[in-house]
């Protein structure tokens, strides 16, 4: 543990805090739910959503309490609920060493950089005094993390789970699931753990869940981030793929093979938007973080992003035109007749001219 806690210490002194003008997002608003919609692999959007929320949380008074939900398993907040009543970061830590069905693939920057904006968060409120509740609410997609979570619980039967968290390669296939579901069946039964308790509670529907783009997916983050809503809370942030946040939806051009990876079921998709009832949209302000175009792996040219589903072509050489002369554009949208389309999709606009993530 000493060794982690000494890892956390050198990575906080070796950060700087303070917010640059490139990101810089700020305006008026009284709106208690913030809503990320980030393009994946846009290798700035750590730094916007960093910024915005630091600015929020500025506002603040000492003692008040924010909650920050993300796109990660419900079962890494048996990571977050260690940090945060034992301020042990090892199981956090020693997560993102699981995160692909590999045993010895290393995390990318994609995840790195992740992890360490979680801890830029921790330490940025613990500074200002105020209360932060982290809070994973998706499915769990690959299950060599879910068994990882599981193999750290204090009350365990035998050795199935060391076992298979052991493997060179764990498969998300029926099998692997029913192992962990018999295992967490088992759990339930002896578990005195509160916090093991509620995500064995949670695996069971969420494990039966073997799509990622379907309605099932986006029905089980709403339900926990229903279920963990606490209106004590002064602000909530929630970071989702744009796809999750926006209204319209055009599948139709997914590759076979995007499908078949992917686990398509759109048949009356509803975004996480769009199922919060009214009383949560009234409170939301969603905001893009977004590129133009993705420079290409490995080579020194870039592609057009395909945005046709949110922004029209005039909408696009509109953004276009502003970038001509800078790399980010930053707009509240509803204050922009041009972007009039644009508006029914999101509030605040952060879009860069180019963008990609790190591979080197």
């Amino acid at each position: 543990m000493m060794k982690y806690l000494l890892i956390l210490i050198i990575f906080i002194n070796s950060n700087s805090f303070s917010q640059t003008q490139n990101t810089k997002s700020s305006f008026k608003t009284k709106k208690k739910i913030y809503l990320f919609g980030e393009a994946h692999f846009i290798k700035e959007k750590y730094d916007e959503i960093k910024a915005f929320t630091f600015e929020k949380i500025d506002d603040l008074n000492k003692g008040e309490k924010i909650s920050f939900f993300f796109e990660l398993p419900y079962s890494i907040n048996y990571a977050f609920k260690q940090m945060k009543d034992f301020g042990d970061t090892t199981v956090f830590y020693e997560w993102f060493n699981h995160l692909y069905q590999s045993k010895n693939k290393t995390p990318s920057y994609f995840w790195t950089d992740y992890r360490d904006f979680i801890l830029e968060l921790i330490h940025y409120a613990d500074n200002k005094g105020i209360e932060l509740e982290l809070i994973g609410i998706d499915t769990e997609l690959e299950f060599r993390r879910t068994a990882f979570i599981l193999s750290q619980f204090e009350n365990k039967i035998d050795t199935t789970i060391e076992s298979l968290v052991n493997l060179d390669y764990i498969r998300n296939d029926s099998l692997t699931r029913s192992v962990l579901l018999n295992q967490i069946e088992e759990l339930s039964k002896i578990s005195q753990n509160e916090i093991e308790f509620d995500i064995l509670k949670t695996l069971k529907n969420s494990l039966t869940i073997d799509c990622t783009i379907c309605l099932d997916r986006d029905q089980f983050m709403y339900s926990c981030f229903k279920q963990n809503f606490d209106s004590t809370s002064c602000l909530n942030f929630v970071s989702l793929g744009l796809n999750h946040i926006v209204s319209k939806h055009d599948f139709s051009k997914a590759s076979p093979l995007f499908r078949k990876k992917y686990k398509f079921d759109t048949i009356g998709y509803q975004s996480f938007y769009e199922l919060l009832d009214k009383e949560f949209k009234d409170q939301t302000l969603r905001v893009g973080i977004l590129a133009l175009n993705n420079k290409l792996k490995y080579f020194n040219m870039s592609k057009p992003s395909d945005y046709k589903t949110i922004m029209n072509s005039l909408e696009r050489d509109y953004i276009e035109k502003q970038l001509l002369n800078k790399d980010v554009y930053r707009i509240k949208v509803s204050e922009n007749k041009v972007l009039n389309n644009l508006s029914e999709q999101l509030d605040y606009l952060i879009i860069y001219r180019v963008s990609h993530y790190r591979w080197e």
